[in-house]
């Protein structure tokens, strides 16, 4: 048989009607269906939808019909290198490879990303604002994540904190004390890599690890003895505390004398790689759908989604960070030595075992990550596609409850 067969073109129109009602049926079982409806075909493989835009739109359906997206996906080319659409198999086999999913995914979504309302903020009961503790005026740095959520914590116990990048221009003389907090590389690099994605285009995980290898140098949160002594060479290191984060409660009880729990200054939990992965892919196709003025608006609704996404974890989705590559241990190691060499040398004061945690290999190793050779080194394709259809879902949801927009 070849497409040109009678019994194709039925099949084929029959199975888009059936993806466009809603239908969930795989395409190599479609044949076979005794149930299925007979729809006079004519068409050639020309005339149809790309397999792999039918193929996104079953998996879509499996979710939830959403009459809307039906005609937006099968019209969407396919995104960067490669063949536009791709023709039905006859006899009927698998569609499409992930790859190609993927390339037509990422159309859909930065369509709807270029329509996407801005969050609206959340809704809270009012309650007394937490009383302003006087006390030192103080800055924390160190990995994006694990500032995130201690500065979260602090101020919601009342002691609010500047970045320390932004301090010479909100502030007329320099803060009474710096912390810096320490997590470990490993975990640092995983945070370092999904912030960067949430604010602009970045390479993939092994290529933004050649590149810090390549400068033999970690990224700005990470460079902690940096950071001790330019807020050293500035205030005095005696005015300067590093903390490991396991520390953290007991230090800043000390420091600024306020009791938070542990719990409420963890880290901000990333995005996993699956999500990250998607972010980048959609990030590179939106400049051609969004306006220059709009993008950092977009992107950040878009990351928004994607956070909420995210906290719905899904094992399917693969682990939540990706492993390293043996090569970098080497390199990680002696950055971690160099690192603890240099807080030892600025003379600040220590909370915690910072030299420990600098070195640690075993705590930031993702727990769902298969051990040894078989590790995860990169994101899978059908786990980038599993969060795709589901961040299609969500945002299409999203669109179509307030009926705006161009998709497609």
């Amino acid at each position: 048989m070849s497409e040109g067969d009678p019994e194709y073109s039925a099949a084929a129109a029959g199975w888009v009607a059936h993806l466009r009602s809603g239908g969930t049926t795989p395409w190599p079982e479609w044949p076979r269906d005794p149930g299925r409806p007979v729809v006079p075909g004519t068409a050639s493989g020309d005339d149809l939808p790309g397999a792999a835009q039918l193929e996104l739109l079953r998996r879509l359906n499996a979710l939830g019909p959403q009459p809307a997206r039906a005609g937006h996906v099968l019209r969407r080319s396919a995104t960067g290198r490669g063949a536009v659409d791709l023709r039905l198999p006859w006899p009927p086999a698998r569609p499409a490879a992930d790859r190609e999913l993927l390339r037509v995914a990422a159309g859909v979504l930065a369509d709807l990303v270029a329509v996407l309302p801005d969050p609206a903020p959340p809704v809270r009961r009012w309650r007394p604002p937490p009383l302003r503790r006087r006390g030192p005026a103080w800055v924390l740095e160190g990995p994006p994540c694990s500032v995130a959520g201690m500065r979260e914590g602090l101020a919601a116990a009342g002691r609010p904190t500047s970045s320390g990048r932004r301090w010479p221009w909100s502030h007329r003389r320099d803060p009474d004390l710096v912390v810096i907090a320490v997590a470990p590389l490993e975990e640092g690099l995983h945070e370092a890599w999904t912030r960067r994605a949430e604010k602009g285009p970045v390479g993939t995980w092994l290529r933004f690890l050649a590149s810090c290898v390549e400068r033999d140098r970690l990224p700005p949160g990470l460079e902690v003895g940096a950071l001790a002594r330019r807020w050293a060479d500035r205030v005095g290191p005696e005015a300067v505390h590093v903390v490991a984060r396991s520390a953290a409660a007991g230090a800043f009880e000390q420091l600024l004398g306020v009791r938070v729990p542990g719990a409420r200054l963890a880290p901000v939990v990333p995005l996993g790689p699956a999500h990250t992965e998607l972010l980048r892919r959609v990030s590179n196709v939106m400049p051609f759908v969004v306006p220059a003025d709009e993008l950092p608006r977009r992107r950040g609704a878009f990351v928004a989604h994607l956070r909420e996404d995210a906290a719905e974890w899904d094992p399917t989705l693969g682990p939540r960070r990706l492993a390293l590559p043996d090569e970098v241990e080497p390199w990680l190691e002696g950055a971690g030595r160099r690192l603890r060499e240099e807080l030892d040398a600025v003379g600040c004061r220590v909370h915690g075992d910072v030299g420990a945690l600098l070195l640690d290999r075993t705590g930031a190793a993702a727990p769902e990550a298969p051990a040894g050779a078989d590790r995860e080194l990169r994101v899978r394709h059908d786990r980038i596609v599993a969060a795709a259809v589901r961040m299609i879902h969500r945002v299409g949801r999203v669109v179509d409850r307030v009926g705006v927009g161009r998709q497609g």
